[in-house]
């Protein structure tokens, strides 16, 4: 199927038409044909799954499409947050035909089933290494929320390393095993890292702290997600901490929405460089890249999006 605009108020259309169908007993799995050619199994219980259904197998279609554009003969890309496949399926797609891999670690049960069963369902099990497991400052344990998509019905869903302030109490939880990507990168031989996505809500500074030297000896591109409230509630001032942990000379960059995008929800972004966090929105993707690799990270942008 072509892709077509979505217009503002698209996605409420979606919604209500995704309850009517759930409420008539159809089976809330289905295969989606996502925009790239691959297929997911989504859960369409949780409503940002059957979105991704309903808009034609989009999902983040640009930042995949510029992560693709960097993979080259012996890249190795690290999803960390991978859910249920959404960046590790395209981007095992592109190390297939460019000759690398990907690294994908998802520490909750049901969703790192899911995502293997979609790297199955597309055939790249070669060129995909998979890991129950989150990365953190410390090796150990710890109990993860179950927040959207778990709490709407699904079997799978985004969740967060427990706060343990008022807003989590209301969720269930799981316990999930922690690791150390510096300790992961050495016992399991997983070679160089070129490139990096960590969306792990508000994690992301104490992944960071446990990759230290993977970081500082690899100097990998990185796509970061910031969700400030997440940080708020622990006290963490991101702005100033996400530089503190990366090496020397990185620069940020962000993909930000063109001028029609309140219109047209497929218009493409446009690349930004910024001279500072705080110029970032409440929940935002931030690209980190090493200055001796700005130069190719623009050039791949022009390519790709």
């Amino acid at each position: 199927m072509s892709a077509l605009p979505r217009l503002r108020g698209h996605g409420s259309l979606a919604a209500a038409l995704n309850r009517q169908f759930l409420r008539a007993g159809l089976s809330p799995l289905i295969t989606a044909k996502m925009r790239r050619g691959h297929r997911l199994i989504v859960d369409t219980r949780a409503q940002f799954q059957a979105d991704v259904l309903y808009n034609q197998g989009e999902y983040d279609e640009a930042k995949i499409a510029l992560l693709a554009a960097l993979i080259r003969p012996g890249t190795t890309f690290v999803d960390l947050g991978a859910n249920i496949g959404f960046y590790t399926v395209p981007l095992a797609v592109a190390a297939k035909a460019g000759g690398g891999v990907v690294v994908a670690f998802e520490p909750h049960p049901a969703n790192y089933r899911r995502l293997s069963e979609n790297v199955a369902l597309n055939g790249l099990n070669d060129y995909v290494r998979l890991f129950e497991l989150g990365l953190s400052s410390e090796e150990g344990e710890a109990e993860l929320v179950l927040r959207q998509g778990f709490e709407e019905g699904g079997e799978v869903g985004n969740a967060a390393l427990a706060v343990n302030d008022e807003m989590d109490r209301q969720f269930a939880r799981v316990t999930i095993r922690l690791a150390r990507l510096d300790d992961v990168v050495e016992t399991m031989k997983l070679g160089r890292v070129d490139a990096i996505k960590a969306d792990i809500e508000g994690h992301e500074d104490l992944f960071l702290a446990g990759a230290q030297q993977t970081v500082r000896r690899e100097r990998p591109i990185m796509l970061i997600e910031i969700f400030r409230s997440y940080y708020v509630r622990r006290g963490v001032d991101i702005d100033r901490r996400l530089p503190e942990l990366l090496p020397p000379d990185y620069a940020f960059y962000r993909l930000a929405p063109s001028a029609v995008d309140w219109l047209w929800r497929g218009a493409p972004p446009r690349l930004k460089r910024l001279s500072s966090l705080a110029a970032l929105p409440g929940m935002a993707d931030v690209w980190a890249i090493p200055r001796e690799r700005e130069a190719g990270f623009i050039e791949a942008a022009s390519r790709a999006i």
